[in-house]
């Protein structure tokens, strides 16, 4: 791993040694982009601070996560940065804890004081078989609240600063649930939190529908200060006809949310690479619509490739359809309470993957594996 800084008078030579890490496995840049989180097989995890200094000659600080595993596979940061968390290879029945949250030693970060700028290990847990990709630790933008998608498929909602304490609230469902994800909305009085909830569809012993999946929207408020008196919600539901996953995609005003569900196999037998379904969910319930049935865009059948909202704009764009398959764009109208089909962009193309830029500005249509 080279690392090269790259300011506006500052020029990066070819020739230059730069920051050499050995046998980095992983990296993983901060949100801001002020520190490096890594993998070095000699030191565990290891997070280097670029904040200090001007020039691209100065030398970074590191930071040895001391406690941290040699097995480290995965790191995320929380949206601001104050934490970051790691996920380790255990030997099998291990109550080793192979998810851990470590937050920076200083006068605003970890209440170990000091302001050392070390990280400490701020809470712990066992989660088995747990992919080091998975999200089971979710922080609201203003990292107010953290929640946990426990083994059991619960939900534990935390002081997103103390998740080693008691949960706030605990949602717990008749199935245990899959995913979630916060909606990025600005908390206010007594709305504190929203966010959208998964659980999959039950199935017999031959692997048949028994029951339909869910999505539903649940609000967290407050009717008084702090985390003491805090209330959860339901705002909507919505069936959805078989999922087994889902990926959990709100809008950048927080008021609606896509869910992509998909199995295992085909229940139609028409793909190889199992079934989906999306449906947009509005926040308060009032608005529903199956987006993988055929409709006025003619697309060849009703898989879904992919989907992505526009990061500043109420759109997202569709890719549905066997291949090549159709790419359309979408609009949602929060306050007229609809989603319209505004253009289809290609009727035919090999493409499953949609990348917007930060600005919303530019879209990559792309498409990558077999493509």
């Amino acid at each position: 791993l080279r690392l090269d800084h790259a300011g506006e008078e500052a020029v990066v030579s070819a020739d230059e040694s730069g920051l050499n890490m050995p046998k980095a496995k992983v990296a993983t840049w901060s949100p801001d982009g002020l520190k490096l989180a890594l993998v070095d097989s000699a030191q565990s995890v290891v997070v280097m601070d670029v904040s200090v200094g001007e020039g691209h000659k100065d030398a970074p600080r590191a930071h040895a996560v001391s406690g941290s595993s040699k097995t480290t596979q995965g790191l995320m940061w929380s949206p601001m940065g104050t934490s970051l968390v790691t996920i380790s290879a255990v030997p099998k029945g291990s109550p080793e804890p192979n998810l851990q949250v470590w937050r920076e030693n200083k006068s605003d970060g970890c209440e170990g004081g000091g302001g050392t700028g070390e990280f400490l290990c701020a809470a712990s847990f066992v989660h088995p078989k747990l992919p080091h990709d998975r999200q089971v630790l979710k922080w609201t933008p203003d990292e107010m609240f953290c929640g946990r998608l426990c083994p059991d498929g619960k939900i534990h909602l935390h002081d997103g600063a103390d998740l080693a304490g008691d949960p706030s609230a605990v949602f717990e469902f008749t199935h245990p649930a899959q995913n979630f994800d916060f909606a990025p909305i600005r908390p206010r009085v007594p709305l504190k939190a929203r966010l959208a909830i998964f659980v999959p569809d039950v199935r017999d012993d031959m692997q048949r529908v028994s029951a339909p999946a869910e999505v539903s929207v649940w609000e967290v408020i407050t009717s008084g200060a702090g985390f003491q008196q805090l209330q959860a919600q339901m705002r909507a539901s919505y069936p959805v006809s078989s999922g087994q996953v889902a990926e959990l995609k709100w809008n950048s005003t927080g008021t609606a949310v896509l869910a992509h569900c998909t199995t295992e196999v085909d229940e139609s037998g028409k793909s190889y690479y199992g079934g989906s379904n999306l449906v947009l969910v509005s926040c308060d319930g009032q608005y529903s619509r199956d987006l993988s049935v055929n409709d006025e865009t003619g697309a060849s059948g009703n898989v879904v490739q992919a989907v992505e909202w526009s990061p500043t704009r109420d759109e997202f764009i569709l890719i549905r359809g066997f291949q090549p398959s159709q790419v359309s764009l979408w609009s949602w109208d929060s306050k007229g309470q609809s989603a319209s089909l505004t253009t289809v962009l290609f009727e035919k193309a090999h493409r499953n993957t949609i990348r917007f830029n930060l600005f919303g500005s530019l879209a990559c249509i792309a498409g990558f594996g077999n493509l």
